[in-house]
C-alpha cells in the first residue's frame, strides 16, 4: 500500500526540497554576491570566468566555438567542460553569475537525492529507506564536497547516473520504449553537463550492472 500511493513519496521529495533550501538559504537569497566554493579552487579561478564569457555570447547570440582568453586561444565550446547547451544552465542565461552558480549547484544537489529517491523507490524499498538513501548520496562526500572544490562539472553530470540505473532496472523489469529514452535522456545529459570522465565510469558502472541483471534476468 505504501509503495502504491503516492502521497509518502512526495512528502520526501518535499522534504528533500526543503533540507536542499535549508542548507543553501544563506548563499541563496543573500543581498550581496556570494558564491558557494572556497576561493582558491576551481570555480573561483576557472569556471566562474568560462560561464560568464559562454553565456554571456550566447546571451548575444553567439555559439562560443573559440576563447581568445586563454594562451593564444584555445577551444571553448568543444572543451566540454563549457557545458553551452546542457538544459539546466539557462540559469546563468537568466540570473545574475553568482546567483546562477549557487541556484545551478542547489538544483543539482536536490536531484542527486529526487533521482536515489526514484531509483530506491522503484526497488521496493520502504520511503524511509528511499529518503535515506537519497540523503546519504545529496550530502555525502563522494557528491557534496565536489561544491567546496567548484567543480561544478562534476556536480552536474554525477546526478543523473542514478536515473540510467532507475532505467536498466526498469528495461530489465517490463521492456518498453519509455525506459529506453529515460536511459537516453540520463546519458545525454551526462554528456551535455560536461564531465566525460564521468560519463565513461557511469558507463562502466552501468554495464557491470547489465551483466548482473541478465544473470538472473528470465528472457536474455
Amino acid at each position: 500500500q505504501i509503495r502504491n500511493s503516492p502521497a509518502p513519496h512526495l512528502i520526501a521529495l518535499g522534504l528533500l526540497l526543503a533540507l536542499t533550501v535549508a542548507m543553501f538559504a544563506e548563499a541563496l537569497f543573500a543581498s550581496k554576491p556570494v558564491v558557494l566554493s572556497s576561493g582558491d579552487t576551481d570555480l573561483l579561478q576557472q569556471f566562474i570566468y568560462w560561464r560568464e564569457f559562454g553565456f554571456r555570447e550566447l546571451r548575444q547570440g553567439n555559439l562560443a566555438l573559440w576563447n581568445p582568453h586563454l594562451f593564444s586561444g584555445a577551444p571553448f565550446f568543444g572543451g566540454f567542460q563549457s557545458a553551452l547547451l546542457y538544459p539546466p544552465n539557462l540559469l546563468f542565461l537568466l540570473l545574475p553569475l553568482a546567483k546562477a552558480i549557487n541556484w545551478s549547484i542547489a538544483l543539482h544537489v536536490f536531484l542527486a537525492g529526487a533521482f536515489v529517491y526514484g531509483w530506491t523507490a522503484h526497488r521496493g524499498l520502504h520511503p524511509l529507506g528511499c529518503f535515506l538513501a537519497a540523503v546519504m548520496f545529496m550530502f555525502g562526500g563522494a557528491h557534496f564536497l565536489h561544491i567546496y572544490a567548484g567543480h561544478l562539472s562534476n556536480l552536474c553530470a554525477m546526478v543523473w547516473a542514478p536515473l540510467l540505473f532507475l532505467a536498466i532496472d526498469g528495461w530489465f523489469e517490463k521492456p518498453a520504449l519509455g525506459w529506453c529514452l529515460l536511459g537516453m535522456l540520463a546519458v545525454a545529459m551526462q554528456i551535455l553537463a560536461g564531465h566525460p570522465q564521468y560519463v565513461f565510469y557511469t558507463g562502466v558502472g552501468a554495464g557491470v550492472y547489465c551483466v548482473l541483471c541478465l544473470v538472473r534476468a528470465g528472457e536474455r
